[in-house]
C-alpha cells in the first residue's frame, strides 16, 4: 500500500515554543533559591544579547551537577537548558535534560504534564515514534484522569505517530478525539481522518468526513472527488442531493466550477435528475454563468430525466447565445418525438439556414415528415424529392410512397363516393 501518511508535514503539527522558559514560577510547595533565580535572569540576558555560547556555559554548568532527586533548583535548570537546546534546533542533545527534569520529584503534576508534551514533540521531530507515542500516550492519560489541558493538537500529533506507523486504529480514534475536541478542527486533521476511515473501510464515516472536507474547502476539487468517491462506493448516487444537503446550494459552494463538475459527476453516475435540479437552481440564482456549455449541460440533465420543456427552454437560451446549428437541429429532434411537429419544422429549418449539413438529406427527410404528421403533403413532397438524391433515399422514398398511397386512397373514396 502506499503510504499516504509519510506525505503529511508533521512539522506542521508539532508546536515547540521558540521562547526560552526560564522557570522563575515555583510550584505551590517548592520555590527557588535566590542565587538561582540570579542565574537565570543572567541568563535570559546573555540570550536577549544574542550570547548564545556565554547562556550555554552558565546552564549547562549547573545542569551537569550532581543535586539532590527531589530539588526543585535543579529541576528548573534542566528544564531551562533542555529548551534552549530545542532553540538551537540540538533536539537530541536536549532530550535527556527534560528526561531528566521530569524524572525529578520536583514539579508538580501539571507541570509534568506539560512537559511531558513538549518532550512527545520533540521526539516526533526526531521521528522517533515509539518514543513519542508512548510519551503522548501517557501525556493524554494523565489529562484526562486528573482533568488538565489535552490540546487537540497533540491528539492530532498522536493519531499522525500511529498512522506514520501505519497502525490505523489508534490514530483513528485520537485524530477524531482532536477533530471532536476542537473549537476549529484544521483541515490537514480532516484529510488524515478521511484516509483513515478509507483505509480501514469505514465508508459512511470516511462520506460524512468527506462533505465536512468539502464545506470546508468547496474549492478544492480533490474534495469533491473524494466525496464523489464515497457516493460511489457506498452506492448511494440516487441519494446524492439529498444526503448532501445541497438545498441550500450557495452554502455549500461558492465557486460555480466546483458546481458544474459535482453536475458533470450525477450526469457520469446517470442520476441527470440530480444534476438538473442541481443545475436549473445554480443558473436561476446565478451561481454558475448562462454560457452555452452550462445551458447545454443542463439541457442535456433534462433530456435524461426525460424533462423535455426544460430541455428545450435551455436548448433555446443556448442557441441564443451562440449561433451553433447543432443546438436547433436537437430542438428539432425532441420537439418531433414530442408530437410537436410545427415547432419540429421551425427549429430544422433553423438549422438549416445556420448551415447544418452533417448528414445531406437528414434536414429534408425530418422536415418532410413532420410535414407527412401535419398532413401537408405538398410541402412534404418538395422536402422528400429533395432528400432522394442524398443517402437518406430509401427512408425518402419510402415516405413518398406512404404519400401516394394516401393520395391515391383519397382520390378512390372521392370517386367512389360520387
Amino acid at each position: 500500500m502506499f503510504n499516504i501518511f509519510k506525505r503529511i508535514p508533521l512539522t506542521a503539527l508539532v508546536v515547540v515554543s521558540t521562547t526560552l522558559p526560564i522557570g522563575v514560577h515555583a510550584s505551590q510547595d517548592n520555590t527557588l533559591q535566590q542565587w538561582v533565580y540570579t542565574l537565570l535572569m543572567r541568563v535570559e540576558s546573555h540570550l536577549e544579547k544574542e550570547n548564545y555560547e556565554r547562556a550555554e556555559e552558565e546552564l549547562k554548568e549547573y545542569a551537569d551537577r550532581d543535586w539532590s532527586r527531589t530539588s526543585y533548583d535543579h529541576a528548573v535548570i534542566l528544564r531551562t537548558y533542555a529548551y534552549f537546546l530545542f532553540n538551537q534546533k540540538r533536539y537530541a542533545e536536549g532530550i535527556p535534560y527534560l528526561e531528566k527534569a521530569l524524572s525529578k520529584k520536583a514539579f508538580t503534576d501539571l507541570e509534568k504534564h506539560m512537559i511531558r508534551y513538549s518532550l512527545g514533540q520533540i521526539q516526533v521531530v526526531l521521528e522517533d515514534y515509539d518514543a513519542a507515542i508512548l510519551t503522548l500516550e501517557e501525556w493524554v492519560k494523565e489529562g484526562e484522569e486528573n482533568e488538565f489541558p489535552v490540546a487537540p493538537q497533540g491528539r492530532a500529533l498522536l493519531a499522525t505517530c500511529y498512522a506514520i506507523q501505519n497502525n490505523f486504529n489508534p490514530a483513528l480514534k485520537h485524530i477524531t478525539d482532536a477533530v471532536n475536541s476542537s473549537s476549529k478542527p484544521q483541515t490537514k486533521w480532516y484529510e488524515l481522518k478521511f484516509a483513515l476511515e478509507y483505509e480501514l473501510k469505514k465508508l459512511r464515516d470516511g462520506l460524512e468526513t468527506s462533505k465536512a472536507l468539502v464545506r470546508l474547502e468547496p474549492k478544492k476539487e480533490k474534495y469533491i472527488e473524494q466525496m464523489a468517491a464515497m457516493f460511489s462506493l457506498l452506492k448511494l448516487e440516487d441519494e446524492a442531493l439529498a444526503s448532501l444537503e445541497l438545498g441550500d446550494i450557495q452554502k455549500l459552494f461558492s465557486d460555480g466550477k466546483d458546481l458544474v463538475n459535482l453536475a458533470n459527476y450525477f450526469v457520469y453516475k446517470e442520476v441527470p435528475r440530480d444534476a438538473a435540479e442541481l443545475l436549473d437552481a445554480a443558473l436561476k440564482k446565478n451561481i454558475i454563468d448562462a454560457n452555452k456549455r452550462n445551458l447545454e449541460l443542463a439541457a442535456n440533465a433534462f433530456i435524461g430525466s426525460r424533462d423535455n420543456d426544460k430541455a428545450v427552454s435551455y436548448l433555446a437560451k443556448a442557441s441564443e447565445i451562440d449561433q451553433d446549428e447543432k443546438l436547433d437541429y436537437r430542438i428539432g429532434q425532441i420537439e418531433m418525438s414530442r408530437g410537436n411537429f410545427k415547432n419540429a419544422i421551425v427549429a430544422f429549418e433553423n438549422a438549416r439556414t445556420k448551415g447544418w449539413n452533417d448528414k445531406p438529406g437528414k434536414l429534408e427527410l425530418l422536415i418532410g415528415i413532420s410535414h407527412v404528421e401535419l398532413e401537408d403533403f405538398d410541402s412534404a413532397k418538395r422536402e422528400l424529392t429533395l432528400a432522394l438524391e442524398t443517402e437518406e433515399a430509401d427512408q425518402a422514398d419510402m415516405w413518398l410512397n406512404y404519400i401516394k398511397n394516401v393520395e391515391d386512397s383519397v382520390k378512390f373514396l372521392q370517386t367512389f363516393g360520387e
